[in-house]
This record gives structure tokens, sequence and C-alpha cells, in this order.
């Protein structure tokens, strides 16, 4: 994920943004047991972001079902994640707290499995503007202080190098539309829990996703 929208904020943070995100686990990771077992899934992990951009620690919030898959997961994130810090309100270098899912799979398992984007908040609606298609996900970040309260929640861009063009305006689209609708949302019904560094609740900048869907969806 990337920079983010300010237009529609006040003060807007910026969240921790990954870098070469997609060299961070590759098909010879794969450990070799859940391999030759036909064994996969997802395993979505949370990581806590210095200040300097390293991984500080990492939890599992979605098992894949497999503890050895869940487990290499977090151990290659900590050694290869790299980020461009968080930035507060203010600009300065804040702790990031950052997730995505990492999906394990061979032609064993089923897609099922491994399908599917993860929404922290799902809303319904009986319609969307015009030319933006259902399902939208619009994702955002927020500060969250060391008691859980949320301020200057701020939308943001897919990471562009990673998407099509299509896609992209897409996305615009869903934060020129639907961002501010989204932090109402998240600012009033999400409650994140506040980072923690070595025990201690500390501010931070973190994100969350919001899907739309259409009441009449089959």
């Amino acid at each position: 994920m990337a920079g983010a929208i300010g237009t529609l904020v006040v003060s807007a943070v910026i969240a921790a943004h990954p870098i070469n995100a997609e060299n961070w686990i590759g098909p010879n990771d794969y450990p070799i047991d859940a391999l030759r077992q036909g064994r996969g899934g997802r395993s979505g992990f949370q990581l806590t972001v210095s200040k300097d951009g390293s991984p500080l620690a990492c939890d599992i919030f979605i098992s894949s079902g497999s503890v050895d898959l869940d487990l290499q997961t977090c151990r290659l994130v900590m050694k290869r994640a790299r980020f461009e810090p968080a930035r507060d309100a203010d600009g300065n270098t804040a702790i990031g707290v950052y997730h995505n899912v990492s999906r394990w799979w061979t032609d064993d398992v089923p897609r099922d499995k491994i399908r599917g984007e993860e929404a922290d908040l799902e809303l319904t609606v009986n319609r969307l503007p015009k030319a933006i298609e259902a399902p939208a996900m619009a994702t955002v970040a927020f500060a969250v202080d060391p008691t859980g309260r949320m301020t200057n929640c701020t939308p943001m861009l897919l990471e562009m190098g990673r998407i099509g063009s299509k896609q992209l305006r897409q996305n615009q689209l869903v934060m020129d539309k639907l961002g501010s609708i989204a932090c109402t949302q998240i600012l009033s019904r999400y409650k994140p829990g506040p980072a923690l560094v070595e025990g201690a609740a500390v501010p931070s900048v973190q994100t969350a996703k919001v899907r739309f869907v259409l009441a009449d969806a089959p």
C-alpha cells in the first residue's frame, strides 16, 4: 500500500509502506513437509513496524490450519520485511502496524482455502456511486494512541507498482467517492488495539479495510 490521499482529511497520516513485499516469501520457502503432504492455506500476519522501518514483532491473526506454515510466515517476514516508516499527522516517523496474508498453495490445495481478501469492516449499501463495481474495498490509515483512541483517518491508494491501470483507476474512484465514508465508519465502529513495543502500549499508525457490498447481491 502506498501514500495517502490528504484531500479528504485535515491532517493526513501515512501508513508503513512495504518495500519489495513480493520478495518476502517465495515458492522455495514452502516447508517441505507441508509441500509433500499437499497442505496449504492463508496465513494472515500482523507486523509491528519500528520507526526505522524494520519489523519488531509478528502475530498470526488468520491461521492457515498448519502450524508450520504460520510459523514460516512470521519467520520469513521478520527476517526479510522492510518498510518506509509510518508518519504521524505532524510528519514524524511513527510506529506502524501492517497486516497482510501469505497464501500457501499447491495444485492439491482447494482454491477456496486461499482465495478472498479480508476486510476489517463490511458495510451493506443499497447502491454504489456510478462506475464503482461491487464489492468495493477501501483501505484507510489512522493514528491510534496508547489507549486505543483513533484520529486522523486517511484514505489510501493501493500500491501502484503491483496493479494494472484499470484497477488503479477503480481504486482511485473508490477512494474519491467512498474514502470519507470508510473513514467515518472505521472511526465509529472499528476497535483496534494499541501497538505494543516491549509490552508497553505506544502511539502508532494502523490500517483497516472496509468492504462495501450491495444489499441485493446474490
